[in-house]
């Protein structure tokens, strides 16, 4: 079924984000609608959406329309919608759990729904913070169910593909275990050791200066919305502290591994295991090739790497100055999207005296 006009039901960072990127990638005609007229006028003004819908009725000519509202919100929203959609439309959602929405959501009749989940986002929230590239090289889930037509699904999955994410079909139990590993356990986790870190500032004055860019890159999550996190963990539960457990068995490990002076051997099983990870592997928040370059923080530095790149026709995604070494060799850090620029990027650093690190 061709795809021309896509819904967007909540604009704020995902749905915000999605709307730009099907506009803009896709060339799809946009309905969208926020309960935040702020946002509506913003996207409207923006010409990110062509109808600020103002009924559910208005997504009726919708081809595919995405669900981009708060767990708890989701299903409701899926079963007002549906009956206003046309026969072969298909409803998605953005939802990071995917299980509990698909038991609460009934069969429609011509109106097919499909879980989504893009593995994309950032500790910012609302449309003025959305990205037409937010899901580029993201990993994004579609949990159907079992008597799903296929042609469905592959539609589903080309328009996944045209806003440049790697679409992923996963049963539904299988994405929420898998997501409370890689996602939302580390989210408790980070949050778990700034609060400990705090703890431990209000004994020692010195320890809010010792904090380096290390520390706050691991822990940048914990700054995300606490109403949406806290919802994610309470309908994930289940699954989450399953991931906690084993993770409070690793931490007994490392502790026990300390008190016999033998730590090394858990760190070099960590090691091992990251570094196989392929470069390109989906985060939370999308995957590039990044090197670091051993450099002097001087003035105009970036600027001259970045012109010397330019002039050779090599495309940066992103470049800054790390706070910390603590846990990379270089304090320049660039990330591209082609594994070629990487490449020929080391060469030619290699070449003016530069040492990088992949």
């Amino acid at each position: 079924m061709p795809i021309k006009t896509a819904g967007i039901i909540g604009l704020g960072l995902l749905g915000g984000s999605l709307a730009k990127s099907l506009k803009n990638r896709a060339g799809l005609s946009i309905v969208g609608f926020d309960k935040d007229k702020n946002s509506v006028n913003a996207a409207f003004n923006d010409g990110v959406i062509d109808i600020a819908a103002k009924h559910l009725s208005d997504f009726s000519q919708c081809d595919v329309t995405f669900v981009c509202a708060p767990l708890d919100y989701i299903p409701d929203i899926i079963k007002k919608t549906a009956p206003f959609l046309k026969r072969g439309a298909i409803i998605t959602d953005v939802g990071s759990v995917k299980n509990e929405i698909m038991e609460r959501t009934p069969s429609f009749d011509g109106v097919t729904f499909i879980g989504g989940h893009p593995m994309a986002g950032s500790e910012l929230t609302g449309y003025f913070a959305s990205k037409e590239y937010l899901f580029e090289n993201a990993c994004y889930a579609l949990c159907p169910a079992p008597d799903t037509d296929e042609k469905h699904i592959d539609t589903l999955k080309n328009l996944v593909l045209k806003i440049g994410a790697a679409p992923l079909v996963m049963d539904p139990k299988l994405h929420d275990a898998a997501v409370a590993a890689v996602s939302h356990a580390p989210h408790i986790i980070a949050s778990a050791l700034v609060n400990s870190v705090k703890k431990l500032a209000d004994s020692n004055g010195d320890i809010p200066a010792l904090v380096a860019g290390g520390f706050k890159d691991i822990t940048r999550i914990a700054s995300s919305n606490p109403e949406l996190w806290g919802m994610i963990a309470n309908i994930n539960r289940s699954e989450i502290l399953t991931a906690l457990t084993v993770f409070k068995n690793e931490i007994e490990s490392f502790e026990a591994a300390l008190r016999a002076n033998d730590a090394e051997k858990l760190f070099s099983e960590a090691k091992l295991f990251r570094d196989g990870i392929p470069d390109r592997a989906m985060s939370t928040y999308g995957g590039y090739y990044v090197i670091f370059v051993d450099i002097l923080d001087t003035p105009g530095i970036i600027g001259k790497i970045s012109t010397v790149l330019g002039e050779n026709g090599i495309n940066i995604k992103n470049i800054g100055i790390g706070n910390s070494r603590a846990y990379e060799g270089g304090a320049l850090q660039i990330a591209f999207e082609y594994v070629e620029h990487r490449d020929k990027t080391v060469r030619i650093l290699g070449e003016l005296g530069y040492t990088t690190y992949l």
